[in-house]
């Protein structure tokens, strides 16, 4: 009975060690955490949803080559070569235009999703090709336009692909590190970088750092849990072409 107390008393203990440490983590990467989560949001809705469909449908529909050969071309040079030149631009339209760039949320969506937008057109053009293009012209038959065929008929069929793009564009954004390192500030960062404060030069958090990692890790499982279905078979909807 005394080795039950101990045991109890021992977890118990435990507990409070490791809720307090969450509660300190959440308290200093809390504030981070939905101004990060809404801009991976933003940033995977923009590119998985609306920029990664048009133009996965117009490449895969039209033939176009060059937009192809652009978008490959755009995955052949490291993050860090475009780093420095989109820094440049950002503070030349604040010096035009008077509009912030850097230290902005917006703009930091504008650089996910314009690096994203290469990656999500050719996972969207793979789904686009599995699509008979008999359907389409079905619909065509029944009086839709183009732009009714694809809405109503074809993008329908393809909410899987579109939801494991968004996922990725997601987790790109929400991990990503070297572009909100530079182009955000300590009252902007995201949640990846807010990391950083638990290690300095004289000492590193370890306690808070496992638990604000921890942390992290949640809107991911949930929206793995929350469109598990739709992801498991976007991941396989594209791999035959019907």
């Amino acid at each position: 009975m005394g080795d039950m107390d101990i045991s109890v008393g021992a977890a118990a203990t435990l507990s409070v060690v490791v809720l307090g440490v969450t509660y300190n983590a959440l308290t200093t990467a809390g504030l981070i955490g939905l101004p990060a989560l809404i801009l991976s949001l933003g940033a995977c809705l923009l590119v998985g949803s609306l920029c990664g469909a048009l133009n996965g449908f117009l490449v895969t529909r039209f033939k176009e080559l060059f937009p192809m050969i652009i978008t490959l071309a755009t995955q052949l040079f490291p993050g860090i070569t475009m780093l420095l030149p989109l820094y440049l631009i950002y503070v030349n339209i604040t010096k035009v235009t008077g509009i912030p760039m850097t230290k902005t949320y917006h703009g930091l969506v504008i650089a996910f999703a314009t690096f994203g937008i290469p990656y999500s057109i050719w996972m969207m053009k793979s789904y686009f090709d599995s699509i008979p293009i008999d359907l389409e012209e079905a619909a065509k038959v029944d009086g839709c336009t183009q732009l009714k065929a694809m809405v109503r008929v074809i993008l329908p069929l393809v909410v899987p692909g579109i939801v494991a793009t968004a996922l990725f564009v997601f987790l790109l954004a929400w991990n990503n590190v070297m572009f909100a390192g530079v182009l955000t500030d300590s009252e902007t960062r995201t949640f990846a970088t807010g990391l950083q404060e638990y290690a300095s030069e004289s000492s590193t958090e370890y306690g808070q750092l496992m638990a604000a990692c921890s942390v992290t890790t949640v809107p991911i499982i949930l929206l793995f849990f929350i469109f598990q279905r739709h992801f498991v078979s976007g991941l396989t909807g594209g791999a035959v072409k019907g």
